[in-house]
């Protein structure tokens, strides 16, 4: 697999706590939902939703329909940092006297996605109680 998202999964697998996906093996063949998770929201925000997305494909059958449910969620959403730094080289081309706007605007766009995976970790923890 990609190292550098089996190694952030590590720090992200926390979003998964919150987001109120069932943490821990339930038997020995099982896999850990929460991990896996983490590893999806990681693939997410380091290469795209779109690379997450086939992943999950891949996990469906490791994972409930609870956690597939909530992994939907977490992966909505276009702010990663590849698409941000197109925004930003787009614009910076477009009005380069405008640099710094645009590199500011990134930030946000970055800022923004944590706010979009909090919103829809609440609306997941709230619509599907276990």
């Amino acid at each position: 697999g990609l190292p550098v998202i089996v190694i952030s999964a590590g720090w992200i697998s926390t979003s998964g706590i919150i987001m109120g996906v069932p943490c821990g093996k339930a038997d020995e063949d099982s896999e850990d939902e929460c991990q896996l998770v983490a590893v999806l929201v990681g693939l997410k925000t380091i290469v795209n939703e779109f690379a997450a997305y086939d992943r999950l494909s891949a996990f469906r059958d490791k994972m409930s329909p609870r956690s597939i449910a909530i992994a939907t969620y977490a992966l909505c959403g276009f702010s990663n940092p590849a698409s941000i730094g197109v925004q930003i080289a787009a614009l910076s081309y477009i009005g380069p006297q405008q640099a710094w706007p645009h590199i500011s605007g990134g930030y946000r766009g970055l800022h923004s996605r944590v706010r979009c995976l909090l919103s829809n970790s609440l609306y997941c923890r709230h619509s599907y109680q276990a």
